[in-house]
């Protein structure tokens, strides 16, 4: 049998052939130092280290989506008036306290609901990006499907070696 060296090996080229005893040809043919066919005219695209380089496009697909921008606009309000003096400590006793107390109260309420409205946000977001995630997973393996097809097609054509 004829073999063929697809890459150096003692005083062998790349692209030259010989005719050795059986087993140094099984032998070279295993390690895919060479074809066990004459594949005499065909290029090969392979270095001497045997890495074959390969390019794969840009999947289609859609631009991902910015975050949620949101802002927490409300400071967060100071501690509501201890009011009153004597029998009345702690009340509310005077119209300046009560009024200092509802403007507390009102300011919990509206932080409160801007922590919810980011904290919604937050959800959607975490949401959108498990789907582009699993989008991209799929993706991931559908090219390394196509990729490994690819090789096999080389290998098989012997462009590059098994």
């Amino acid at each position: 049998m004829t073999i063929e060296f697809i890459k150096a090996w003692n005083s062998y080229t790349p692209g030259s052939s010989a005719t050795l005893p059986a087993d140094v040809e099984a032998n070279l043919v295993s390690l895919g130092i060479a074809f066990a066919e004459p594949v005499s005219g065909k290029k090969f695209i392979m270095s001497e280290s045997g890495g074959a380089v390969a390019s794969v496009a840009a999947a289609n697909g859609t631009a991902a989506a910015a975050a949620t921008a949101t802002s927490i606009a409300a400071a967060i309000p100071a501690a509501a008036p201890a009011g009153g003096t004597g029998t009345a400590a702690g009340g509310w006793d005077t119209a300046a306290n009560r009024d200092a107390a509802i403007a507390t109260i009102n300011g919990l309420q509206a932080y409160a609901a801007e922590q919810k409205a980011d904290f919604d946000a937050i959800v959607a977001d975490v949401a959108d990006i498990r789907s582009k995630y699993a989008a991209a997973v799929t993706l991931a393996n559908e090219v390394k499907a196509q990729l490994n097809a690819l090789l096999t097609e080389l290998r098989l054509a012997r462009v590059i070696a098994p």
